[in-house]
């Protein structure tokens, strides 16, 4: 056996080993970014209340209203909060008319905020993370491999050619 080969095949076992070590610590990372993202989606959403808003006009339609994204439109909502009366402009639905009455997310200083994510938001997050490290890790670990197999192929087939030519060149001596 060639000391290329041997060589070929430690860098193989090596990565071979490397590849199966990566399906672990994938996991643990997937596990870590799922708790921690969960923690954070509690943490986000904890104070979030719903509160049902009435629509006082509807939102315009027709051409974009600068600093207002196109999709969502904008209305002026009212509801009740303690006893006092609270109005602000916030995105209400396209088919909203006024006098609707639809579910805003207040947050704890009572302004609207974004509904509350879903804790499926971070098995997602999780296994997009786990997935990305897997596939970091393999394609790591792989690349060095097909570029060192290319390299001794390379170095292989100038060796092969070197005794190629000098067994030609033996066989044409005694040819004379």
């Amino acid at each position: 056996m060639r000391a290329s080969d041997r060589f070929e095949g430690s860098i193989c076992l090596l990565i071979v080993m490397v590849m199966v070590a990566a399906i672990p610590i994938s996991l643990l990372i997937a596990c870590a970014t799922h708790s921690s993202a969960v923690a954070r989606i509690r943490l986000d959403d904890g104070g979030k209340v719903p509160a049902t808003a009435t629509v006082i006009a509807e939102p315009p339609h027709g051409p974009v209203v600068a600093g207002v994204a196109p999709g969502r439109p904008q209305a002026p909502v009212r509801w009740n909060e303690r006893g006092r009366l609270i109005q602000v402009v916030t995105e209400v639905p396209a088919a909203a008319k006024a006098g609707d009455r639809i579910t805003l997310w207040l947050a704890p200083d009572g302004h609207p905020t974004a509904p509350p994510r879903p804790l499926d938001a971070a098995v997602i997050e999780g296994v997009g993370t786990g997935f990305a490290t897997l596939l970091g890790m393999w394609l790591g670990a792989g690349i060095p491999y097909v570029l060192t197999g290319f390299a001794l192929s390379r170095h292989r087939s100038v060796a092969w050619a070197r005794e190629w030519s000098h067994i030609g060149g033996a066989v044409r001596h005694r040819k004379q």
